[in-house]
């Protein structure tokens, strides 16, 4: 071992301090230790103290310093960064105890671990940056002294020596190790107990071992054992019936000197020995992330191989429950489930993802069925997931269409191997899910493949072959390749990953293909009844009843264009509105499959009112007649809701949210009833907002150096950014706006005329307080740009364009700060997307910015934007977004959850308003406001049929031509603001005529249609 020092501390050159929101951090030198001092004022957060070291990081290391001080119990953490800054490692002990007495902290590499970024995990290779970080438990403020700070590079130097009960002649034991090993050794045929032995000449940490065998014997017994002293033996990990030609040993971590594996069979032949690291057993990810490396590409899920690979939902739109499908062709049939996995062999050779061109579709026109499809040179096999049935009695189905793509017949065999694996990657890893899923037995039984003694997995057509292995029998993959698939029918693995195939040999026809169909029934436990039901089914007239009720779900709105972006932008609001249904939980409207299987109010609603749009008007009332029990007495509503109840975390757009939910019910249902249930839970969430504010409304509001806080709600966590340090946001400022005004027009309604006076004067005195409050803040921080919150001044245009999209607020903002605002987004947009301008991750919560500009009249920013948003689905052809989007795609960093129907909906939302959306100021519909003049094509122009306003459903036409054709039709009661037309105007517009008649009222770019149904012809000034 080899130990240096970092640093002595003899000045503070190099340290730099970092800190959240109000904390704050102060570095300098004491006695030949780093002084820390630092003081959270009475708020949260966290404190940084960070110096760049760049180093090549040695696979076995350590890092060693002493810490004393007088200070609270906060978390400290330990944190390494590579040279981009943007993956992190890291050690944390929450609510460490700081006393004057130094305590020596040890820490080796093997407790380190992973933190975040895009490398998706593995062992950091090189060093750039060294933080200490305080994060806030009791916060508070104090003093820490850091000192004796050492690096130790633990790498083994000598030569491990190999020694063995006995060698057959030719055999090289001292090779075992070598990169590239010779003939490898046996024992001799009389050795009744052979053995090998590895002394390392020291204690060394390692994690596991790989054994590569010689071909024979085919079934092999050992027991691996470690050792102080060479004399005293512990056993570590002992099999049975290792088969294959190579065997993965995971250990836990372990410190010997010695490390020896004892053969139950005379004369093993092993070719060679490599021992892992501590990083081969630090989690069981890790650990098959190394099987996957030392094997071939193809053999496991693709991000094995820390390789981003994009998932989508597959489920009905009543289900509890959904599927996820990835670009592999791997389903996973439940939450947290196994997983089901594609291979061909033709002609003997195995053929994996990794040998094909792989692509993805959905269903004609956006329907949400999601295909992956392998092509290759003679075939093409197409993965499908689809379900039918309702609630308890749901079932997944997975089609394999083998296609030959040939001018002859062929045979082919389809395997479809259950594997421990899930589909969702393990850098999304939560709770059970991510990664790794264990199968501890496996049974074939009345052909049904059962899995851990209660999931089935139902092949609608019987297999020709079934066979599975334990772990220690060596994966099901190696096993196809070989041509030795075990024919066991029941298997048990102590270990957990176990695995099985069921091949299915097809003859195919000239330019033909053939279906086999493969049922899951959803739900943690199956029935013997339950799957008998299911192994009746027809595979093909169960697809084509999924249609049907996706169908039935979805198509109330239609779109016709000419242009294929156009197109696909039509075909992605179908598809949005499907997957929102498909992620839901019974009425718990979710914002995604996995990672995000949770109920915020704010995503709730927000997925509801989209839904409302498409024509789906039962999911929100049913969201909100779930959600709304939940609300205390008070009249707080929680922020989130799951299976374990409600999060209580505060976050105050809630109240509002609430509110704004019921009213957007109403305005679209017209249904009394609903809004008589919901007033009490109003009128709490109402009165609550009420007491927030009057928290701001103090004498200390008052003051100087608080009156930008006067009026506001009180600090919350509602924006991700802000859970380290709560602010005053602005963001929820506007929501309680919304809130009052919804329910001041409840109230109206419903004739509680002082209900409804009380809460317009709060919205009066609230709006006036946000609009202050904001304009200090611009005054104060010279900004150029509309502030996220008072505290950080941030630039968030994501979330203030909420407040113009959804909140029609743009009135109650400086326009000179808010054009400058979208000005700059818009331009780091280009410049970012161009290549310009240096970015590693974008969240596509942005487009709702999109709407925000069409409200704005700025329609070739909004079109721009929405292209290039359509440009970066993932993948293409799947529709959908994640929350976090990287610059490199095949990044293997955190994406949230995919698709991400939070994002869906503001995108049809947005999509939705460039057709029609509703000014409140004046109570009109503004139609045609984001439409692009190159969607109209030359001669046949566009059509939306059946979006839904608050006014009812609308029908709109627009066709080019020397004149331009547009129809505004569909069952819509008249606004009292009437429409406003604003068509794609390519110059101004010279004359109008509405129904034959001509129309007075007009701009160079804008009508007032007074008229339903209208026909309106429009001619414009010739181009200059």
């Amino acid at each position: 071992m080899r130990e240096s020092v970092l640093d002595d501390f003899s000045s503070a050159g190099g340290w730099r301090a970092f800190a959240s929101g109000e904390a704050e951090m102060h570095i300098s030198v004491e006695g030949g230790a780093l002084r820390l001092d630092f003081d959270f004022h009475g708020g949260g957060g966290f404190v940084v103290a960070r110096k760049e070291f760049s180093r090549r990081m040695p696979a076995d290391y350590a890092f060693a310093f002493r810490v004393r001080g007088s200070a609270p119990k906060n978390k400290l953490e330990f944190k390494l960064a590579d040279p981009s800054g943007k993956n992190v490692w890291r050690w944390q002990e929450e609510e460490f105890d700081f006393r004057e007495q130094p305590r020596e902290l040890h820490l080796h590499g093997s407790g380190i671990s992973f933190a975040w970024g895009p490398a998706g995990g593995g062992a950091i290779r090189e060093l750039g940056a060294i933080e200490f970080v305080l994060s806030a438990g009791p916060g508070g403020k104090g003093t820490i002294w850091i000192d004796q700070f050492r690096f130790q590079d633990r790498t083994l130097r000598r030569k491990p020596r190999i020694t063995t009960s006995s060698s057959a002649r030719g055999s090289n034991p001292l090779a075992l190790l070598a990169a590239h090993p010779g003939a490898g050794w046996k024992s001799l045929t009389d050795d009744a107990e052979p053995w090998l032995s590895i002394d390392f000449h020291e204690p060394r940490e390692y994690g596991g071992l790989i054994i590569d065998w010689l071909p024979r014997p085919a079934r092999r017994a050992f027991t691996v054992q470690s050792s102080d002293d060479g004399k005293q033996w512990r056993d570590l990990h002992s099999a049975r019936d290792a088969r294959g030609s190579r065997s993965f040993i995971h250990l836990s971590l372990t410190r010997s000197r010695f490390l020896r594996i004892v053969f139950g069979v005379p004369c093993p032949g092993v070719k060679r020995l490599s021992v892992q690291s501590f990083a081969f057993s630090k989690t069981l990810i890790e650990t098959f992330h190394a099987v996957a490396s030392a094997s071939t590409r193809g053999y496991y899920p693709r991000y094995l191989y820390r390789e981003q690979s994009y998932w989508t939902c597959a489920g009905g739109p009543d289900g509890i429950t959904c599927a996820l499908i990835n670009e592999e062709g791997m389903v996973e049939p439940d939450k947290g489930s196994f997983s089901l996995e594609p291979f061909l062999k033709r002609n003997g050779d195995l053929i994996t993802w990794a040998d094909a061109r792989r692509s993805v579709e959905m269903e004609k026109d956006g329907l949400p069925i999601p295909t992956s499809s392998w092509t290759m040179e003679q075939m093409r096999l197409s993965t499908t997931a689809f379900a039918t049935g309702k609630g308890a009695a749901s079932v997944l189905f997975v089609r394999y269409r083998v296609s030959n793509l040939t001018e002859e017949a062929c045979r082919v065999t389809l395997f479809v191997a259950a594997r421990p694996f899930q589909v969702n990657p393990p850098w999304q890893e939560w709770k059970h899910l991510g990664g790794v899923s264990k199968i501890s037995r496996l049974a074939w039984k009345n052909d049904v493949l059962w899995v851990n003694g209660g999931k089935a997995v139902v092949p609608l057509a019987r297999p020709s072959s079934i066979g599975m292995a334990s772990f220690e029998q060596g994966s099901v993959t190696e096993h196809l390749a070989a041509g030795t698939l075990p024919d066991q029918t029941e298997v048990e693995d102590d270990f957990g990953f176990a695995s099985a195939a069921m091949g299915f040999s097809l003859k195919i026809p000239a330019g033909g293909h053939r279906d086999i169909f493969v049922a899951v029934p959803f739900g943690e436990k199956n029935s013997a009844r339950q799957v008998a039901s299911v192994a009746r089914l027809d595979g093909g007239a169960q697809f084509a009843e999924a249609l049907r009720d996706l169908g039935k779900r979805l198509d109330a709105v239609s779109f016709r264009f000419p242009r294929a972006m156009a197109r696909d932008a039509a075909d992605t609001f179908k598809t949005a509105a499907g997957q929102i249904l498909i992620n839901r939980d019974g009425p718990a409207l979710q914002p995604g499959p996995r990672r995000y299987t949770r109920s915020w109010i704010r995503d709730g609603v927000i997925m509801g009112a989209a839904l409302l749009r498409a024509g789906e008007s039962l999911a929100l009332p049913e969201f909100l007649r779930w959600y709304a029990p939940f609300q205390r007495p008070s009249g707080f509503v929680p922020c989130c809701v799951d299976r374990n109840g409600p999060d209580w975390l505060v976050e105050h757009d809630s109240h509002g949210q609430l509110i704004y939910g019921v009213r957007e019910c109403y305005r679209f249902s017209g249904d009394l009833s609903f809004l008589k249930e919901m007033w009490p839970h109003v009128r709490k969430a109402a009165r609550f907002i009420e007491r927030l504010r009057a928290r701001r409304m103090t004498a200390e509001y008052l003051a100087p150096d608080k009156k930008d806080r006067y009026g506001l709600l009180p600090e919350s966590a509602s924006h991700e950014g802000y859970l380290a340090h709560p602010v005053h946001s602005y963001w929820d400022d506007f929501w309680a706006l919304r809130g009052l005004l919804d329910a001041a027009a409840i109230a109206t309604r419903l004739g509680k005329r002082k209900d409804s006076e009380a809460f317009e004067d709060l919205a009066r005195a609230l709006r006036e307080s946000i609009r202050a409050s904001i304009r200090i803040v611009i005054a104060e921080k010279k900004l150029n740009y509309i502030p996220g919150s008072v505290e950080w001044a941030d630039f968030d245009p994501t979330a203030t364009s909420n407040a113009i999209s959804l909140l029609h607020a743009a009135d109650d903002m400086p326009s000179e700060q808010l054009d400058a605002m979208f000005d700059l987004f818009v331009r780091d947009f280009r410049r970012k997307h161009s290549g310009e301008m240096e970015w590693n991750n974008y969240t596509a919560y942005e487009i709702r910015i999109v709407g925000a500009l069409v409200r704005l009249g700025r329609r070739e920013e909004a079109v721009e934007l929405m292209e290039r948003f359509l440009d970066d689905r993932r993948p293409l052809r799947w529709n959908q977004w994640p929350e976090i989007s990287w610059r490199d795609p095949r990044s293997p960093g955190h994406l949230g959850d995919v698709p991400h129907t939070w994002i869906a909906a503001e995108y049809m939302l947005a999509f939705a308003s460039m057709f029609a959306w509703e000014r409140e100021s004046d109570d009109a519909l503004v139609l045609a406001s984001g439409v692009s003049h190159d969607w109209l094509g030359r001669r046949n122009g566009i059509s939306v049929k059946g979006l839904r306003t608050w006014y009812g459903p609308l029908d709109l036409t627009l066709k080019p031509g020397d004149v331009m054709t547009v129809e505004i039709g569909g069952n819509l009661d008249m606004p009292e603001g009437g429409f406003v037309l604003r068509p794609p105007c390519p110059a101004p517009i010279r004359s109008v005529t509405v129904n034959g008649k001509p129309a007075a009222a007009f701009s160079a770019d804008e009508v007032i249609v007074r008229e339903f149904p209208a026909k309106v012809l429009l001619s414009f000034h010739p181009l200059p």
